[in-house]
């Protein structure tokens, strides 16, 4: 009997925990995002061709009623779905650009709030966004921080414009190491 129950605990464990963890890839599947929940606090890490791109990153809004969206979370339900299209800009140096990724629809909830996040993935890059349905709760809102963050690694390179100064956009760009970018 107690390895029946020992069993249905391990079983119970590894099904809610795979509830709070989604993946997509890029449609080349060389881009992964991860999206897990961990305590209750969403985030996601990305990897490309196995290397990770960006470390594990806490994700969240507060809003200005002091509603936390970062904290206390669960995956209410989840979708992906994949796109392929093709469209003609006016002006440009291409005559047609492919619009092509993987969506992942990640719904969350604190029993109180729902919000979902969107990730794309793209044989070039990812996107996500946050997306608040209307609800009873929130009928009118001020965001007063995001708490997204880009857990870069202090490996890794950029290429970046200076943006301390009035005239910012006449600067050359620099390429250096993340930790190397000037705070001053």
């Amino acid at each position: 009997m107690k390895k029946i129950l020992s069993i249905i605990l391990a079983i119970t464990v590894i099904s809610c925990n795979s509830n709070n963890n989604k993946n997509l890839s890029s449609p080349d599947g060389k881009i992964k995002i991860d999206f897990r929940i961990d305590n209750g606090v969403p985030s996601y890490s990305v990897k490309k061709n196995n290397s990770i791109i960006i470390n594990e990153s806490e994700m969240g809004i507060l809003f200005s009623d002091g509603t936390d969206l970062s904290s206390n979370l669960s995956v209410k339900s989840s979708s992906q779905k994949s796109f392929n299209e093709d469209w003609y800009p006016l002006y440009g140096e291409e005559e047609k650009i492919n619009n092509r990724y993987n969506e992942l629809k990640i719904s969350l909830t604190n029993q109180k709030n729902e919000f979902d996040i969107l990730f794309r993935a793209y044989n070039d890059g990812i996107a996500f966004k946050y997306v608040v349905p209307q609800q009873k709760e929130f009928s009118n809102y001020d965001i007063i921080d995001e708490k997204t963050e880009f857990n870069l690694s202090s490996k890794d390179s950029a290429l970046w414009i200076p943006a301390f100064s009035y005239r910012r956009y006449e600067f050359l760009y620099a390429f250096s190491s993340v930790d190397d970018i000037s705070k001053d």
